[in-house]
């Protein structure tokens, strides 16, 4: 599958999403690129630099697209930005997500509705379906500021675990075993990873950036580029 940035824009009362290059169709490495970033204006100026957009350009929204022949396809959440870069180690999501548990254990509602959110992208989708009772007991007993049993707590971190490394990781459903790569490990899935890390981010954002915000008419200040500098997308030259 292929990937683009693309910048939002409006036609004739539609919204359309107008691709653009950075020099690679490979998600994982668009990921890498975009997480260099703070945000979608620290972003657009760097483009506007490389003359990839123009300066009326500088500050629309820039969105995450898969390309396809008929109509290409959104991807929600639009790019990751630097504050999600650690999120893209499987294992650093991993351990983010089970700090939910120990975070609604101690009290926070809004780790519990993460959790609950978690359970809700897995329901009847198999073979994860199989593992999410465990949550939704868990969420509906600390709803009521009840206790939970040791064997609920331990099954929920299992299948919680369970639940990631199936989605995230090669899973082989028929022989029941992980696909591992040629060092022996398990081998990634990188869109699904890429989906959990920008739906887990967007979860755990203090504040939600809107795209209205982003696209507020103002008069933008002019960006000085310099001749001279180290161009950003050097990142993919060579390759």
């Amino acid at each position: 599958m292929k990937y683009s940035l693309a910048l939002k824009k409006r036609e004739k009362g539609k919204v359309k999403y107008e691709p653009f290059s950075i020099g690679t169709d490979s998600l994982e490495e668009i990921d890498n690129f975009t997480t260099s970033f703070d945000d979608n204006d620290s972003l657009s100026e760097a483009l506007v630099k490389e003359g990839i957009i123009s300066h009326k350009e500088y500050g629309k929204y820039i969105a995450l697209i898969q390309l396809r022949k008929e109509d290409n396809k959104l991807i929600m959440y639009g790019p990751l930005y630097k504050e999600a870069k650690n999120l893209t180690n499987p294992e650093v999501l991993k351990k983010n997500i089970l700090e939910l548990v120990y975070k609604s254990s101690r009290g926070d509602k809004e780790a519990l509705d993460i959790l609950n959110k978690y359970a809700g992208r897995f329901y009847r989708i198999p073979p994860t379906e199989g593992y999410v009772g465990s949550i939704y007991e868990y969420v509906r007993i600390k709803t009521f500021n009840k206790e939970v049993s040791d064997i609920l707590y331990n099954k929920l971190i299992r299948d919680i675990v369970t639940i990631f490394n199936i989605y995230v990781y090669d899973y082989n459903a028929r022989e029941n075993a992980y696909i591992l790569d040629d060092n022996g490990n398990r081998k990634v899935k990188y869109k699904p990873l890429h989906d959990l890390a920008a739906w887990y981010n967007n979860q755990v954002k203090p504040k939600k950036v809107k795209e209205e915000k982003l696209e507020k008419e103002e008069i933008k200040p002019l960006i000085k580029v310099d001749d001279n500098q180290i161009s950003i997308f050097d990142y993919f030259k060579g390759e």
